[in-house]
């Protein structure tokens, strides 16, 4: 019987079944699920990458675009928030961090860069794309953190336990710390399994990644400049890697010892 539960409970958690129902239920997802927590990060995260963005073409622009984000990121995000929650009951857990950053990412900014175009080109003014290369970064960035807090039961809505935001913030700087480790734990196991190989490549390919988004993020004006920012960047990310593992692997290590001690 535990076996039958069991599997009844993990094809429903299948992403196919959850695109499903997501497709059967719009108005559910859209409205009757609408994530006023998501909603409420989206739009005070978002909004100040667009102030910062304008902030030279005059203050009643700048606040005009920060206005109109803000509003768009509390629609969207209420709604994006519902999408993350039913997906991230999905297993395995990395299905969902596949779909849902792409997916959420393309219908948002498609979107967000329609409505800067048009804003673009009503005050004429040309800052929707170092906007919007910003605020992708960001989308996939907390898409990702959504799923991973939210699968530990954190900024959830309509769930059995209805956590206050205030009790979810209480958690937040941990999950924070987590999130942030994931890369170098990941690492780290691969050494300890003495997949050597793999874990060169992916500490390189975080560095790569993150030297990339860092020159895009710099913009086009001077390409020489930021791409010595972009390698910069790469290589403190790597060398922060290198310090993480290693701290992992001397807390292991003291562990070790440690249970190895009170064997004797």
């Amino acid at each position: 019987m535990d076996n039958s539960v069991k599997q009844k409970s993990t094809k429903k958690n299948r992403i196919q079944d959850v695109l499903k129902h997501i497709a059967k239920h719009p108005l559910e997802t859209m409205i009757s699920d609408w994530h006023w927590k998501a909603a409420l990060f989206s739009a005070l995260f978002r909004t100040p990458v667009f102030l910062i963005a304008y902030h030279k073409q005059g203050l009643s622009i700048a606040l005009t675009a920060g206005l109109i984000q803000f509003c768009f990121r509390t629609i969207f995000g209420g709604i994006g928030g519902s999408i993350i929650q039913k997906f991230s009951k999905v297993e395995p857990p990395w299905h969902a961090t596949m779909t849902v950053p792409i997916f959420l990412t393309v219908v948002s900014h498609l979107i967000e860069y329609t409505i800067q175009v048009i804003f673009d080109g009503y005050y004429g003014t040309n800052m929707a794309q170092k906007a919007i290369i910003a605020s992708v970064t960001i989308s996939v960035m907390s898409a990702l953190f959504n799923l991973f807090v939210m699968r530990q039961g954190v900024l959830l809505v309509k769930d059995d336990n209805q956590q206050s935001i205030w009790k979810d913030f209480s958690y937040i700087p941990r999950l924070v710390f987590d999130f942030v480790m994931i890369p170098s734990r990941n690492i780290y196991k691969r050494l300890s399994q003495k997949q050597y190989l793999t874990a060169v490549f992916v500490a390189l390919m975080q560095s790569l990644v993150t030297g990339i988004i860092a020159t895009i993020l710099r913009g086009p004006s001077n390409p020489t400049q930021h791409l010595k920012w972009g390698y910069w960047t790469g290589a403190i990310v790597f060398a922060l890697t290198v310090i993480a593992v290693s701290i992992l692997a001397f807390s292991a290590s003291r562990k070790y010892s440690g249970i190895e001690a009170l064997g004797d």
